[in-house]
Protein backbone atom coordinates (compact mmCIF):
# COMPACT_ATOMS: atom_id res chain seq x y z
CA UNK A 1 0.00 0.00 0.00
CA UNK A 2 3.18 2.42 1.39
CA UNK A 3 4.47 2.11 -2.38
CA UNK A 4 1.32 2.76 -4.57
CA UNK A 5 0.89 5.90 -2.47
CA UNK A 6 4.27 7.06 -2.63
CA UNK A 7 4.46 10.01 -5.36
CA UNK A 8 7.97 10.26 -7.02
CA UNK A 9 9.76 7.22 -8.48
CA UNK A 10 13.01 7.43 -6.15
CA UNK A 11 10.51 6.55 -3.15
CA UNK A 12 9.31 3.94 -4.56
CA UNK A 13 12.55 2.18 -5.54
CA UNK A 14 13.50 2.81 -2.49
CA UNK A 15 10.41 0.80 -1.15
CA UNK A 16 10.32 -1.52 -3.29
CA UNK A 17 14.36 -2.87 -2.06
CA UNK A 18 13.12 -2.47 1.62
CA UNK A 19 10.16 -5.19 0.19
CA UNK A 20 12.56 -7.39 -1.51
CA UNK A 21 15.24 -7.39 1.25
CA UNK A 22 12.61 -8.58 3.67
CA UNK A 23 11.81 -11.69 0.98
CA UNK A 24 15.95 -12.25 0.34
CA UNK A 25 16.93 -12.53 4.02
CA UNK A 26 16.66 -15.97 5.49
CA UNK A 27 15.80 -14.73 8.97
CA UNK A 28 12.87 -13.03 7.42
CA UNK A 29 10.41 -14.66 4.33
CA UNK A 30 13.51 -16.29 2.79
CA UNK A 31 11.65 -16.11 -0.35
CA UNK A 32 14.51 -15.28 -2.71
CA UNK A 33 12.09 -15.52 -6.21
CA UNK A 34 9.47 -13.02 -5.04
CA UNK A 35 12.55 -10.60 -3.92
CA UNK A 36 13.65 -10.36 -7.74
CA UNK A 37 10.12 -9.62 -8.75
CA UNK A 38 10.02 -6.84 -6.16
CA UNK A 39 13.42 -5.88 -7.75
CA UNK A 40 12.33 -6.19 -11.68
CA UNK A 41 9.06 -3.65 -10.61
CA UNK A 42 12.35 -1.28 -9.47
CA UNK A 43 13.85 -1.99 -12.16
CA UNK A 44 10.87 -1.23 -14.31
CA UNK A 45 10.89 2.12 -12.55
CA UNK A 46 14.35 2.96 -12.66
CA UNK A 47 16.24 0.92 -15.26
CA UNK A 48 19.97 2.44 -14.21
CA UNK A 49 19.57 1.87 -10.18
CA UNK A 50 22.77 -0.14 -9.53
CA UNK A 51 21.72 -1.63 -6.58
CA UNK A 52 18.63 -2.98 -8.25
CA UNK A 53 20.62 -4.56 -11.13
CA UNK A 54 23.10 -5.70 -9.10
CA UNK A 55 20.49 -7.51 -6.89
CA UNK A 56 18.58 -9.02 -10.20
CA UNK A 57 21.64 -10.40 -11.12
CA UNK A 58 22.93 -11.91 -7.69
CA UNK A 59 19.62 -14.13 -7.35
CA UNK A 60 19.41 -14.61 -11.00
CA UNK A 61 22.89 -16.36 -10.49
CA UNK A 62 21.60 -17.84 -7.06
CA UNK A 63 18.42 -19.35 -8.60
CA UNK A 64 19.50 -19.41 -12.20
CA UNK A 65 16.63 -16.72 -13.67
CA UNK A 66 18.70 -16.13 -16.69
CA UNK A 67 15.93 -16.20 -18.68
CA UNK A 68 14.03 -14.21 -16.38
CA UNK A 69 16.46 -11.22 -16.20
CA UNK A 70 17.59 -11.38 -20.35
CA UNK A 71 14.39 -10.54 -20.82
CA UNK A 72 13.34 -7.97 -17.85
CA UNK A 73 16.64 -6.44 -20.34
CA UNK A 74 14.53 -6.70 -22.91
CA UNK A 75 11.95 -5.32 -21.86
CA UNK A 76 13.55 -2.28 -20.62
CA UNK A 77 15.39 -1.46 -24.05
CA UNK A 78 11.72 -1.48 -25.74
CA UNK A 79 10.45 0.63 -23.18
CA UNK A 80 12.99 3.57 -22.93
CA UNK A 81 13.34 6.11 -25.25
CA UNK A 82 16.89 7.43 -24.22
CA UNK A 83 19.11 6.34 -26.69
CA UNK A 84 21.90 5.64 -23.47
CA UNK A 85 19.41 3.83 -21.57
CA UNK A 86 18.81 1.51 -24.86
CA UNK A 87 22.31 1.13 -25.18
CA UNK A 88 23.44 -0.23 -21.73
CA UNK A 89 20.39 -2.52 -20.91
CA UNK A 90 20.97 -3.71 -24.90
CA UNK A 91 24.55 -4.92 -23.99
CA UNK A 92 23.46 -6.15 -20.59
CA UNK A 93 20.90 -8.28 -22.75
CA UNK A 94 23.86 -9.13 -25.06
CA UNK A 95 26.23 -10.75 -22.37
CA UNK A 96 23.33 -12.21 -20.67
CA UNK A 97 22.16 -14.38 -23.38
CA UNK A 98 25.64 -15.29 -24.24
CA UNK A 99 27.60 -16.10 -20.99
CA UNK A 100 24.88 -17.11 -18.89
CA UNK A 101 22.41 -18.70 -21.23
CA UNK A 102 24.76 -19.85 -23.96
CA UNK A 103 22.65 -18.22 -26.86
CA UNK A 104 24.79 -16.78 -29.34
CA UNK A 105 22.14 -15.59 -32.05
CA UNK A 106 20.19 -14.16 -29.45
CA UNK A 107 23.28 -11.93 -28.30
CA UNK A 108 24.22 -10.92 -31.92
CA UNK A 109 20.44 -9.95 -32.04
CA UNK A 110 20.70 -7.68 -28.93
CA UNK A 111 24.33 -6.70 -29.99
CA UNK A 112 22.87 -5.61 -33.44
CA UNK A 113 20.43 -3.46 -31.87
CA UNK A 114 22.63 -1.68 -30.16
CA UNK A 115 24.59 -0.83 -33.45
CA UNK A 116 21.30 0.69 -34.46
CA UNK A 117 21.24 3.40 -31.96
CA UNK A 118 25.03 4.19 -31.86
CA UNK A 119 27.21 2.91 -34.86
CA UNK A 120 30.23 3.14 -33.44
CA UNK A 121 29.80 1.61 -29.98
CA UNK A 122 33.17 -0.15 -29.17
CA UNK A 123 31.78 -2.75 -26.96
CA UNK A 124 28.98 -3.84 -29.15
CA UNK A 125 32.12 -4.19 -31.90
CA UNK A 126 34.23 -5.92 -30.63
CA UNK A 127 31.57 -8.36 -28.69
CA UNK A 128 29.86 -8.98 -32.53
CA UNK A 129 33.53 -9.64 -33.81
CA UNK A 130 34.58 -11.77 -31.05
CA UNK A 131 30.41 -13.93 -31.85
CA UNK A 132 30.95 -13.84 -35.65
CA UNK A 133 34.22 -15.36 -35.75
CA UNK A 134 33.19 -18.21 -33.24
CA UNK A 135 30.19 -18.97 -34.89
CA UNK A 136 31.57 -18.44 -38.04
CA UNK A 137 29.46 -16.33 -39.27
CA UNK A 138 32.24 -15.09 -42.08
CA UNK A 139 30.37 -12.51 -44.11
CA UNK A 140 29.03 -10.89 -41.26
CA UNK A 141 32.27 -10.38 -39.60
CA UNK A 142 33.55 -8.91 -43.10
CA UNK A 143 30.76 -6.03 -43.00
CA UNK A 144 31.73 -5.36 -39.29
CA UNK A 145 35.47 -4.79 -39.62
CA UNK A 146 35.64 -1.74 -41.69
CA UNK A 147 33.40 0.11 -38.52
CA UNK A 148 35.69 -1.29 -36.50
CA UNK A 149 38.17 0.09 -38.42
CA UNK A 150 36.83 3.59 -38.26
CA UNK A 151 37.45 4.00 -34.43
CA UNK A 152 40.62 2.47 -34.49
CA UNK A 153 42.68 4.58 -31.79
CA UNK A 154 45.57 4.80 -34.10
CA UNK A 155 46.82 4.12 -38.09
CA UNK A 156 48.64 0.80 -36.41
CA UNK A 157 45.15 -0.61 -35.31
CA UNK A 158 43.16 0.58 -38.25
CA UNK A 159 45.40 -1.43 -40.48
CA UNK A 160 44.82 -4.53 -38.23
CA UNK A 161 41.50 -4.30 -38.91
CA UNK A 162 41.63 -4.00 -42.52
CA UNK A 163 44.80 -6.60 -42.91
CA UNK A 164 42.30 -8.77 -40.70
CA UNK A 165 39.60 -8.16 -43.55
CA UNK A 166 41.70 -9.23 -46.02
CA UNK A 167 42.58 -12.27 -44.43
CA UNK A 168 38.87 -13.81 -43.92
CA UNK A 169 37.92 -12.43 -47.81
CA UNK A 170 41.50 -14.84 -48.76
CA UNK A 171 41.19 -17.45 -46.19
CA UNK A 172 37.53 -17.86 -45.25
CA UNK A 173 35.58 -16.67 -48.37
CA UNK A 174 37.90 -17.46 -51.08
CA UNK A 175 37.08 -13.83 -52.25
CA UNK A 176 40.97 -13.78 -53.20
CA UNK A 177 40.05 -10.31 -55.38
CA UNK A 178 38.27 -8.77 -52.27
CA UNK A 179 41.41 -9.44 -50.37
CA UNK A 180 43.57 -7.98 -53.24
CA UNK A 181 41.91 -4.85 -52.86
CA UNK A 182 42.00 -4.89 -48.86
CA UNK A 183 45.66 -5.50 -49.96
CA UNK A 184 46.40 -3.36 -51.71
CA UNK A 185 44.69 -0.28 -49.50
CA UNK A 186 46.96 -1.42 -46.86
CA UNK A 187 49.92 -0.37 -48.58
CA UNK A 188 48.86 2.13 -50.20
CA UNK A 189 48.97 3.70 -47.14
CA UNK A 190 52.23 1.35 -45.15
CA UNK A 191 54.11 -0.05 -48.60
CA UNK A 192 56.08 -1.55 -46.07
CA UNK A 193 53.35 -3.60 -44.28
CA UNK A 194 55.07 -6.78 -43.76
CA UNK A 195 51.97 -9.46 -43.18
CA UNK A 196 50.23 -8.03 -46.39
CA UNK A 197 53.24 -8.01 -48.68
CA UNK A 198 53.41 -11.58 -47.24
CA UNK A 199 50.07 -12.46 -48.30
CA UNK A 200 50.58 -11.00 -51.98
CA UNK A 201 53.66 -12.85 -52.48
CA UNK A 202 51.65 -15.88 -51.31
CA UNK A 203 48.90 -15.22 -53.32
CA UNK A 204 51.61 -14.71 -56.35
CA UNK A 205 53.49 -17.64 -55.73
CA UNK A 206 50.30 -19.61 -56.01
CA UNK A 207 49.12 -18.14 -59.08
CA UNK A 208 46.53 -16.47 -58.23
CA UNK A 209 45.81 -13.22 -60.21
CA UNK A 210 49.42 -12.77 -60.34
CA UNK A 211 49.41 -9.51 -62.84
CA UNK A 212 47.35 -7.74 -60.31
CA UNK A 213 49.46 -8.59 -57.35
CA UNK A 214 52.52 -7.73 -59.64
CA UNK A 215 51.26 -3.98 -60.34
CA UNK A 216 51.28 -3.70 -56.50
CA UNK A 217 54.45 -4.84 -55.12
CA UNK A 218 56.77 -4.42 -58.68
CA UNK A 219 56.76 0.06 -57.72
CA UNK A 220 57.38 -0.86 -53.68
CA UNK A 221 59.94 -3.26 -54.45
CA UNK A 222 61.44 -0.60 -56.57
CA UNK A 223 60.95 2.25 -54.58
CA UNK A 224 62.84 0.47 -51.71
CA UNK A 225 65.46 -0.96 -53.62
CA UNK A 226 64.60 -4.52 -53.23
CA UNK A 227 66.29 -5.75 -56.41
CA UNK A 228 66.33 -9.32 -55.67
CA UNK A 229 62.49 -9.29 -54.85
CA UNK A 230 62.04 -7.04 -58.36
CA UNK A 231 64.09 -9.46 -60.71
CA UNK A 232 62.31 -11.99 -59.29
CA UNK A 233 58.94 -10.63 -59.75
CA UNK A 234 59.84 -9.45 -63.65
CA UNK A 235 61.19 -12.88 -64.40
CA UNK A 236 57.65 -14.68 -63.33
CA UNK A 237 55.75 -11.64 -65.05
CA UNK A 238 57.50 -12.73 -68.31
CA UNK A 239 55.75 -15.62 -68.53
CA UNK A 240 52.68 -14.12 -68.05
CA UNK A 241 52.77 -11.97 -71.41
CA UNK A 242 51.86 -13.55 -74.79
CA UNK A 243 52.73 -11.35 -77.03
CA UNK A 244 56.30 -11.09 -77.78
CA UNK A 245 56.66 -6.90 -77.76
CA UNK A 246 55.56 -7.44 -73.76
CA UNK A 247 57.64 -9.60 -72.91
CA UNK A 248 60.78 -8.05 -74.41
CA UNK A 249 59.69 -4.93 -72.59
CA UNK A 250 59.73 -6.64 -68.92
CA UNK A 251 63.16 -8.85 -70.04
CA UNK A 252 65.10 -5.01 -70.50
CA UNK A 253 63.24 -4.35 -67.16
CA UNK A 254 65.35 -6.67 -65.71
CA UNK A 255 68.23 -6.41 -67.51
CA UNK A 256 68.15 -2.39 -66.53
Amino acid sequence: VEIGQADDAFRKVELLHKVAELYERPDRLNEPENAFGAYAKAFRIDPLNELTLGALERIAQMLELWSKLSALYDEGVAAVAEPDLKVTLGLRAARVYEEEQGKPPEAIARLRGVLEVDAENSPALRSLDRLYRATAAWRELVEILPREEGIAENEDEALMFKFDRGQVLQQELQDVSGAITAYREILDINPQHAATRASLELLFAEGSQQMEIASILEPIYQAADEWERLARLLEHKVDLFEEPGARIEVIQRIAE
